[in-house]
């Protein structure tokens, strides 16, 4: 269970990384819509600037 809880947020950083921050192309590669993603990253308070630095 704690390996799933975790592998959402691993999923939604690692594309944010690969796109550089690109929300667009980070849900796109997630598979998700990019509402789904802005979605996440205020549950999970996932501050986008910080991830790309």
């Amino acid at each position: 269970m704690l390996l799933t809880a975790l592998s959402i947020p691993l999923d939604v950083i690692a594309a944010l990384h690969e796109t550089n921050g690109v929300q667009v192309a980070a849900a796109q590669l997630i598979g998700i819509s990019e509402r789904s993603l802005w979605y996440r990253l205020k549950k999970l308070e996932i501050h986008v600037d910080k991830i790309v630095r």
